[in-house]
């Protein structure tokens, strides 16, 4: 077997079946897919969470609801 033959996992002296490199290398795919969606979400506003959290009974009238 020479150089040109191995591939990453040979080089790297793991002994894997075809079957489980096609599995990592898939893992791998996935992995930097997880890592783009990951980079792409903005950080969030503190100011922005706030607001969601704000007690909604301050915004809720009571009264109409129950008449």
């Amino acid at each position: 077997m020479t150089n040109s033959d191995l591939d990453e996992f040979d080089l790297a002296g793991l002994n894997l079946t075809e079957e489980q490199k096609s599995q990592l290398r898939e893992l791998d795919i996935g992995m930097d897919r997880i890592i783009n969606l990951a980079a792409g979400i903005k950080p969030f506003d503190i100011e922005e969470i706030k607001t969601l959290n704000k007690s909604k009974t301050k915004t809720w009238n009571k009264n109409r609801f129950y008449k």
